[in-house]
């Protein structure tokens, strides 16, 4: 986009960006619609050129995860978990209605994330009125997640450490104790609104996974506590 800043124009600019956030996302993560839903997300296309952006786009995102696929293999990116096969049993659709609510809890999340990034924008813009340069505020968010990660020792699974610490969820999701999984979900949207809030270099993908893991476990483990 930098290259023919001023040669294209802004549309085309912005689908080139978004092109890349989808390549990105789909080659990081091993999730080309991921990366595609995340792009059109991410940068709505213009109204004249909505079509031809979506598809550069989708195409961004599946030739990413192709060649990713062709070096490292067709690895999933979640591993050592067993996902039930839906076609395995006719009776298994009747588990839709439970995987709906788990959406509406995972819509409610997503509320308490956007929050939680809100109130971190409000408190870093009344820090920037009160003197401290915007330079500094990084090193405010690191100092609390480093806190964080000091004090709550025992819950290292905050810390990003690729897909191991999902895995670890999803692994252990029936015997991990509720009250961790607490923690770490409540814990992961505070750091991770503050973090973005601050300017510190990273994302909101990986996180929502970790969050995602994190609120599905507990509402598996309130299913069977219900059903017990």
């Amino acid at each position: 986009g930098r290259f023919g800043e001023r040669n294209l124009p802004s549309p085309q600019l912005l689908g080139l960006l978004a092109s890349g956030c989808a390549a990105g996302v789909a080659a990081g993560f091993n999730a080309p619609l991921a990366g595609c839903f995340f792009a059109v997300e991410l940068i709505k296309p213009t109204q004249s050129e909505q079509s031809g952006s979506l598809v550069s786009r989708l195409l961004a995102a599946a030739c990413a995860a192709t060649v990713v696929q062709i070096g490292l293999g067709p690895n999933p990116a979640v591993k050592d978990v067993d996902f039930s096969d839906f076609r395995s049993s006719p009776l298994a659709y009747l588990e839709l209605p439970l995987f709906a609510v788990l959406g509406g809890v995972c819509g409610i999340c997503s509320r308490v994330f956007s929050f939680a990034q809100e109130s971190s924008n409000k408190l870093f813009k009344r820090i920037s009125a009160a003197g401290l340069r915007r330079e500094l505020h990084p090193l405010i968010a690191s100092f609390v997640v480093a806190a964080v990660a000091a004090i709550g020792g025992s819950l290292p699974e905050l810390l990003y450490r690729g897909f191991a610490n999902v895995d670890d969820i999803l692994g252990q999701a029936a015997v991990f104790p509720a009250e961790e999984l607490l923690m770490l979900l409540l814990g992961k949207i505070f750091l991770t609104g503050l973090s973005t809030a601050s300017g510190l270099v990273g994302g909101v993908f990986a996180p929502s996974l970790f969050i995602g893991a994190s609120a599905g476990a507990l509402y598996g483990q309130g299913l069977g506590a219900a059903v017990a």
